[in-house]
């Protein structure tokens, strides 16, 4: 084994790294054998030290790619421990040699390292299997994975397996939004090579959207969410089915009128199923009074068990279909009543509470086009809330949230002035803001003018066109019609 070791720290120094990937498959296969394999967890600890002790033995940078070949080893031997009581210090251990290699020199090589897709892969493979270990470090985590990403693209347009891995911390710490949004906002155009599964690169695109809706932003959500499931997949996965179902939701809260979607998702009978708008009927054999059971319980404010357990199923999608077609009938109360045990199931309960909301206060801004002022015993009925304190409490929040130009005085709303008043002040302020700038232009356009009235091609072709109107406005004192006059008298002396 050493000498296995020993060849392949040649091949590093050499920088000929052909059949690398190869033989550190064998010397994997060497420690992780069932039978080499330890049994206890003291022995795999022991196996972890010595490979612990290779890898700090390497401390010239040409050798850092065979550190994380031994790391990959590492790692299966860590995850069979019974009980592992070291995961803060391995978690210390693998942020820092993997930037060491990602700090490492690329040149030397026939290929630099961040240009071969078993190196990029490998890395990709080896963030991966050390997922749980480094949510202990969250933010140094961040700064590795991100500066693996910079250090895989080809250009700032290419998506990589690290933007997931990014994504996934992101979700784990649900703050550190300033270190992702960035890389989410950027327009992808490319897609690396070193994916080793396309559901990474699906999953990019679902924590992607999770991440813009945990941000407000609907419309990026929207977009990544039908990028998602409009993968060209032969079949749908549990996540290609929720992203539908969130992007229903989310038609909602962002007005969309249509729903369909490219016609190459609809290959297989469960692939057409989602967009069944209405529950499966019973099976014939089921007698009336069944049948007339379960119809009172579908009529009742929550759905039946057997329909729950048909919602549930994979491409089961008619109770969100049918949620957005009651939605659009302005019945989003009633219907909310029936679907809160689906959402809940489906984790999905918030996001429909929010596309309720977005219902009532897009009402609420349609209010604001028609009447100046408005009594809020007249507003909780349009917008179809229960009474005129939850109608305050909608028009309160509007306000506060700037989503909303209105005041509140007592029970009645004042809509126009507020509305004008800002529009007004919004429009001085530019003037203002822009005056420097509209004075310069003027200036610059003065200068213009003078330097052109003094180019002699200027004044020869203004001086043309000066001659050519008053040849169209009085024919008869022009050049061509005195010459032609001289023509005629020479003619006439001839006769």
């Amino acid at each position: 084994m050493m000498s296995l070791i020993e060849e392949l720290r040649q091949m590093c120094r050499s920088r000929i790294i052909d059949d690398f990937w190869k033989r550190c498959g064998e010397l994997s296969e060497i420690w992780t054998a069932e039978g080499a394999r330890p049994a206890t967890d003291q022995a795999i600890y022991a196996g972890i030290t010595e490979l612990d002790t290779i890898v700090n033995e390497h401390k010239d940078s040409s050798c850092y790619l065979l550190n994380l070949a031994v790391m990959m080893i590492r790692i299966t031997l860590e995850k069979s421990l019974k009980e592992n009581n070291q995961k803060r210090q391995s978690c210390e251990f693998y942020l820092k040699h993997i930037e060491n290699f990602l700090d490492s020199p690329l040149d030397g090589y026939d290929t630099p390292l961040n240009r071969q897709k078993a190196v990029v892969s490998n890395l990709n493979l080896l963030l991966e299997e050390t997922r749980e270990l480094l949510f202990l470090n969250i933010e140094k985590s961040m700064q590795v994975v991100e500066k693996a990403l910079k250090w895989s693209q080809t250009n700032s347009s290419e998506i990589t397996p690290f933007h997931t891995h990014l994504c996934v911390l992101s979700l784990k710490v649900g703050s550190k939004w300033d270190v992702i949004l960035p890389h989410l906002k950027q327009t992808l155009f490319g897609i690396s090579e070193s994916f080793n599964a396309p559901e990474s690169f699906m999953l990019f695109f679902y924590y992607g959207a999770i991440i813009f809706g945990a941000n407000k932003k609907w419309k990026e959500m929207e977009q990544f969410l039908f990028n998602t499931f409009s993968c060209p997949f032969t079949s749908h996965s549990h996540i290609l089915i929720d992203a539908f179902k969130k992007y229903l939701l989310v038609g909602i809260i962002n007005n969309r009128k249509d729903d369909e979607l490219p016609t190459y998702m609809f290959k297989t009978r469960a692939q057409i199923a989602l967009f069944l708008e209405k529950p499966p009927r019973p099976h014939r054999r089921q007698n009336r009074r069944q049948l007339q059971h379960q119809q009172e319980e579908q009529t009742s404010d929550v759905w039946s068990k057997e329909a729950l357990e048909q919602a549930n199923r994979i491409n089961r999608m008619w109770p969100y279909n049918y949620f957005v077609r009651e939605c659009r009938k302005n019945k989003e109360r009633e219907v909310m009543q029936k679907m809160t045990r689906v959402f809940e199931t489906d984790g999905n309960l918030g996001l429909a509470q929010v596309a309720v909301q977005t219902i009532v206060e897009r009402r609420v801004q349609k209010l604001a086009g028609f009447y100046v002022t408005v009594p809020l015993s007249k507003v909780y009925s349009f917008i179809n809330l229960d009474s005129d304190q939850q109608a305050k409490n909608v028009i309160e929040q509007m306000i506060s949230e700037k989503m909303l130009l209105a005041r509140l005085e007592g029970d009645t709303i004042h809509f126009r002035d507020i509305e004008k008043k800002k529009k007004l002040d919004s429009l001085f302020s530019r003037i203002s803001e822009n005056s420097p700038v509209i004075a310069d232009l003027k200036e610059r356009l003065d200068v213009l003018k003078d330097e052109k009235e003094l180019d002699p091609e200027y004044v020869l072709a203004k001086l043309s066109y000066q001659e050519r109107d008053e040849t169209a406005s009085k024919p008869h004192n022009s050049a061509a019609f005195r010459d032609m006059l001289a023509k005629f008298n020479d003619q006439k002396d001839k006769f």
